[in-house]
């Protein structure tokens, strides 16, 4: 029966078919080629390492097998040469399948190199698939990084969204985990610009949905808030991601697209059941962040997510004072009808009044208190006429129209002090 045999310099067998096998074999546009890739599956050895020889002669590569009824073959393995050439990592770069195989089969390290970064990196920053198949078929190092920020070839095609060579690396298994320098991960990267595939496939290859080491960056779900990638957020919360899970600064995802004025993102998130009164490490909460920014349809938004329009930061500056301050008369407007309090001072005793320098919002605020102590003086006078303790309410009366004589000083001491 016809056969293959295949065994190496010290005699022992590498591969044996028998004649179905071999003519299977056969049937392969490059019968040679086949041949050195079965041996490839077999051994773990690249198919451009390996010799083969007949009768003294090498043969194999797309050149025809000579058709004998018993064909022994000698496979003789090519050390790796020891130098390291730029022509390698040049041919990834550029793309040219035809240099590089060349290269590979004259023993070129697939792994080498040029002090900066590997040919496989190289392949994977410019998107040249073809040319990551082909040093992955050379056993070409999934994890050697770049030296300057540590990333790896999939975190590289994250980087610069080429999505098939990202693919193609999770199909051979490559690390999904890998942080970098600036301790960013491939799924933080997708997250970043919005890949809602690449996203989805890393998360099947169970990439950790949180963040990396420590607190520099957003987790990915942070970062997808703060970049208004609704699609993706949804992804990562169905996946298990934490939706109130602080970043730098403690700012949570919210927080992020609220900042960010990213209104579907902050209704979704509310939706949630996102908390909407954690605030970030300056206690300043995502209604006052609305508020900074003037972004009424996003305060609104938190409002009917049950967002305490009376909370305050840790220097007790409320969402209201933060508006005055920022002179955003229709979120001034908004937060006073939410109720707010116009009345309350920060820490140094300052209130949302005395701290805008608006005209708008100082007659606004002005107007709202005016409204409120007249009300009060009402209610007083009310007492008074249905006969109550007349002490009592003439303390009441005296007590609240001093109140708001002295709170009228205090605005003209530190209007006469901005004019000056």
């Amino acid at each position: 029966m016809a056969c293959l045999h295949v065994y190496n310099i010290s005699g022992t067998t590498v591969l044996e078919l028998d004649g179905e096998e071999r003519k299977r074999l056969r049937c392969a546009t490059h019968f040679g080629l086949a041949l050195k890739e079965t041996i490839q599956r077999l051994t773990g050895t690249p198919r451009f390492r390996q010799r083969l020889f007949f009768c003294g002669h090498e043969v194999g590569g797309e050149s025809p097998l000579p058709d004998t009824e018993r064909m022994e073959l000698q496979l003789v393995i090519l050390p790796l040469r020891q130098e390291k050439s730029p022509a390698l990592i040049h041919a990834a770069q550029l793309g040219d399948l035809t240099s590089l195989t060349s290269l590979l089969e004259d023993g070129q390290d697939p792994n080498a190199t040029n002090g900066h970064f590997s040919p496989l990196w190289a392949a994977a920053c410019h998107g040249r698939l073809k040319v990551v198949k082909l040093l992955l078929q050379a056993r070409a190092d999934m994890e050697i990084a770049d030296v300057e920020e540590q990333r790896s070839p999939l975190l590289i095609a994250a980087d610069h969204g080429h999505w098939d060579v990202l693919h193609h690396l999770l199909e051979e298994r490559a690390n999904v985990n890998h942080v970098d320098s600036r301790q960013r991960t491939p799924l933080f990267q997708a997250a970043l610009m919005g890949a809602h595939a690449a996203v989805k496939a890393l998360i099947q290859a169970h990439a950790n949905l949180e963040k990396s080491v420590d607190n520099e960056i957003p987790s990915p779900l942070g970062v997808a808030a703060e970049t208004g990638h609704l699609q993706v957020m949804q992804l990562l919360v169905q996946a298990g991601a934490k939706k109130n899970q602080p970043g730098p600064e403690g700012r949570t995802p919210l927080w992020c697209a609220a900042a960010s004025r990213h209104l579907l993102c902050v209704r979704w998130l509310l939706r949630e059941k996102a908390d909407p009164e954690l605030g970030d490490l300056e206690g300043m909460t995502p209604l006052s962040v609305a508020a900074a920014h003037g972004r009424v349809d996003v305060a609104r938004a938190l409002l009917t997510g049950r967002a305490d329009v009376k909370m305050v930061d840790h220097q007790g500056r409320s969402a209201l004072w933060t508006a005055a301050l920022n002179c955003h008369v229709k979120m001034v407007q908004c937060l006073i009808d939410a109720n707010a309090d116009i009345e309350k001072a920060d820490q140094d005793g300052v209130t949302p009044l005395q701290i805008s320098m608006c005209a708008e919002v100082q007659q606004l605020l002005s107007e709202v208190q005016g409204r409120f102590f007249l009300a009060l003086l009402a209610i007083c006078l009310l007492f008074v006429c249905t006969r109550q303790s007349k002490y009592v309410n003439s303390c009441c009366i005296d007590m609240n129209i001093d109140k708001y004589l002295k709170s009228r000083h205090r605005i003209s001491v530190i209007k006469r002090k901005n004019l000056n």
